[in-house]
């Protein structure tokens, strides 16, 4: 088990070990890639089954959201929103030293997305 007497920095290392090390990492990020890719590919295949009805899990999930959305529930109508590519976006204005004040329009997702990453540069990160 690794703890703060037996690590190691690359930089300690020799190039061969660091090689071993990266080739073995590599193996492991492809297996990995491989089970999440299985596993999505078995989810796609079971959401298209149809059942004695004639009904797929996929149709059925449906129906229960916007049944759901009708009946009051904010995040159903916000999952709906925005899986049929209606989600709001937000008016930023930006000034350029050439060429004056910019507009850019970000969803919420993409706001967010770049204030962590502001963050991230900020605390040293990145």
């Amino acid at each position: 088990m690794a703890n703060a007497k037996n690590l190691r920095m690359n930089s300690e290392r020799t190039p061969k070990e660091r090689k071993e090390l990266a080739r073995k990492a590599g193996i492991k990020s492809g297996e990995a890639r491989k089970k999440k890719a299985t596993f999505r590919k078995l989810l796609e295949n079971m959401l298209y089954i149809e059942d004695a009805e004639g009904l797929t899990p996929a149709e059925k999930i449906c129906m229960e959201v916007v049944n759901s959305a009708i009946n009051g529930n904010l995040k159903a109508f916000v999952l709906i929103r925005d899986s049929i590519g209606e989600a709001p976006t937000t008016k930023n204005e930006l000034t350029c030293k050439d060429n004056g004040s910019k507009t850019v329009y970000v969803t919420p997702e993409q706001q967010m997305a770049t204030i962590k990453h502001i963050k991230a540069v900020l605390d040293g990160a990145e």
